[in-house]
């Protein structure tokens, strides 16, 4: 009875080591992707410290490229009317 309880706990022993070196592994990879990634943004010319506010900038210079092409189609449009008027 024993043995068995001695074998059980060796294999509950080897199991929990195998997560411990496999969780290690992903972890180093993770933070390679991590490293990467801060590296791309770099690359951008962007601060990764500052990465919230650029995002925001850069939808608000979207936004506004959007209002733009939407006054530009709607002056086309009028102009359009006023030729099919003649």
């Amino acid at each position: 009875m024993e043995n068995n309880k001695l074998k059980e706990l060796k294999e509950r022993y080897e199991e929990a080591k195998d997560k411990v070196i496999r969780s290690s592994a992903s972890k180093e990879q993770l933070e390679q992707n991590l490293a990467a990634t801060i590296e791309e943004i770099r690359g951008l010319g962007i601060d990764p410290e500052n990465l919230d506010s650029e995002l925001e900038d850069l939808k608000k210079e979207v936004d506004s490229i959007y209002e733009k092409i939407e006054n530009n189609l709607d002056k086309v449009d009028s102009i359009a009317e006023e030729i099919k008027k003649g």
